[in-house]
């Protein structure tokens, strides 16, 4: 019993609702914690849809930025003077994948449901 006060009383410590009431017979008394089960509200759907477009606004828009650069560097170097073979097939490989990137974040565009900007 003693470990159950105990317990309880910690419970009153973080902020619970405790109280104790005399019992007829042996025990002394029995001490009890109420806890608010109150939910907690949740987002509504629209404020949630809201939140998920916004964030998928700003990975698309802050992931562009630095693969339409490194696409632009990798023209680049495809346009110097002639290459090592290996290393040409290496940076054709690299623009190709830049590519394939920017063509996924356009297609975030259906979940955003705007229209198309420059990437």
């Amino acid at each position: 019993m003693r470990r159950l006060a105990t317990t309880l009383s910690g419970q009153a410590a973080a902020g619970k609702r405790c109280g104790s009431a005399p019992l007829p017979g042996s025990l002394a008394g029995l001490h009890f914690a109420v806890r608010d089960l109150t939910p907690v509200p949740l987002m509504k759907d629209d404020e949630r849809l809201h939140s998920i477009v916004e964030l998928v606004r700003r990975i698309r828009h802050d992931a562009n930025g630095p693969l339409t650069v490194a696409l632009g560097h990798v023209q680049l170097l495809l346009g110097d003077a002639p290459l090592d073979p290996d290393v040409e097939q290496s940076l054709t490989v690299v623009e190709a994948e830049l590519r394939r990137l920017i063509v996924v974040l356009r297609g975030l565009d259906a979940v955003r449901g705007a229209p198309d900007d420059h990437a």
